[in-house]
């Protein structure tokens, strides 16, 4: 009786095996550990993006929020990464020309803008002057260092050739830039702020001032997952995540 019992579960594990899918003998389905690199300026909005994605695909995804000259010095090295997403579109055509990244894959997946931000304080009052007052006004300038972020290039380029003899502050990051016009006369030419600062705004309405994130596949062993993540940034749930940010959509 024991060999026969024996027998019979070898035959039910043998009709199992062959009618159940292959990601159902192997246990959980082989979806790779996913690392997303991306500007510490979307931080907040690639967070939720991912997490999103993770909860759908049951992949595991790490974010890795940096600035671009750690995003070229990460994917040259080998460290692991798998997407990139930035708004630097002169890194992704230098990783382009390394054949670094799938050249087919770069998809642009949100949007922002750079506003003029001042603090309640400021003499200068936003809420009732047009742009050619806020440009001929005599203020130093707050921006995110250009040369860490594309977002402080698109500004000194716009202050440049708008404005001649200005002066700008270079900020580390954007909390520095937002607490450097606390109780100040500067302006900023920044990202809006979503949240935690008092501070007064006023949308120029440039397309100079645009700023496009762009997502690309790393060449990587999971490119395949990768573009998994690529399409789902590309769908109407990623969209509504996007703009409920504050973010635009492509």
């Amino acid at each position: 009786m024991v060999m026969q019992s024996t027998l019979y579960r070898l035959i039910l594990l043998g009709i199992l095996a062959a009618i159940l899918p292959a990601s159902t003998q192997a246990g959980p389905r082989e979806i790779e550990n996913l690392t997303v690199l991306a500007d510490s300026t979307i931080s907040g909005p690639v967070s939720k993006l991912l997490l999103q994605f993770s909860r759908i695909e049951g992949a595991a995804v790490s974010g890795v929020f940096k600035t671009a000259d750690s995003h070229l010095k990460i994917i040259e090295d080998g460290e692991p990464a798998d997407v990139l997403i930035t708004a630097n579109q002169e890194l992704i055509e230098l990783l382009k020309g390394k054949g670094l990244i799938d050249v087919a894959s770069p998809t642009v997946v949100a949007r922002n803008k750079l506003v003029v931000l001042s603090s309640k304080s400021n003499p200068l009052k936003l809420e009732n002057i047009s742009l050619e007052d806020v440009l001929k006004s005599k203020h130093s300038w707050v921006v995110l260092d250009p040369a860490l972020y594309p977002e402080g290039k698109t500004a000194i380029n716009f202050l440049t050739s708008a404005l001649s003899g200005t002066t700008w502050l270079p900020a580390r990051n954007y909390k520095e830039a937002t607490t450097m016009l606390d109780n100040s006369k500067s302006l900023g030419l920044l990202m809006p702020p979503t949240s935690g600062k008092s501070l007064v705004m006023y949308d120029t309405n440039q397309d100079k001032l645009v700023i496009t994130y762009t997502a690309v596949v790393v060449a990587s062993e999971n490119m395949e997952t990768a573009r998994k993540l690529m399409r789902f940034l590309s769908s109407p749930e990623a969209g509504r995540i996007i703009e409920e940010l504050g973010l635009k959509k492509p």
